[in-house]
């Protein structure tokens, strides 16, 4: 019973806090709502999502996918870069948040078929045989790893 804070980091990732800046909350499609960080040396950009849970076992499931998902490095896919839990007690109540950081990403291909839309730069023929092999690289690289 009691405030009490339990912190661990994991996989890659030491020192956010201290070693990235808070830059803007952001709403994405697939994500939901992110955090922009900023690498306060270097000035690289990293994603930040946070879920909470009340049930240790949604948590553990979690992480589970989080160790599998970072486990796939392929240049087609969001690199996992890390992430840290805190489970928070709370008059007899335990919380379980996951800080999950990935690579940031400044466009993606359905807005950047709308930016060359508006200019009537439309995609050549060698662009639409690269980014069609880049998906189907991906997404074998995927079924290879028997990701669902």
């Amino acid at each position: 019973m009691g405030n009490q804070s339990s912190f661990e980091q994991h996989i890659g990732l030491k020192n956010v806090s201290s070693k990235y800046a808070y830059e803007k909350k952001l709403h994405d499609a697939r994500f939901g709502e992110i955090k922009l960080l900023n690498d306060k040396e270097t000035k690289k950009k990293i994603f930040q999502k946070d879920s909470t849970s009340s049930n240790s076992k949604d948590l553990q499931a979690y992480i589970k996918e989080i160790k599998a998902a970072s486990k796939l490095s392929h240049p087609n896919i969001l690199k996992i870069l890390g992430y840290n839990s805190i489970k928070e007690d709370f008059l007899c109540a335990d919380f379980f948040k996951v800080s999950l950081f990935f690579e940031s990403f400044e466009d993606d291909l359905e807005h950047e078929i709308h930016k060359r839309e508006k200019n009537k730069n439309y995609f050549s023929e060698a662009e639409l045989w690269f980014i069609l092999d880049s998906i189907v690289s991906a997404c074998a690289h995927l079924q290879r790893n028997k990701v669902k």
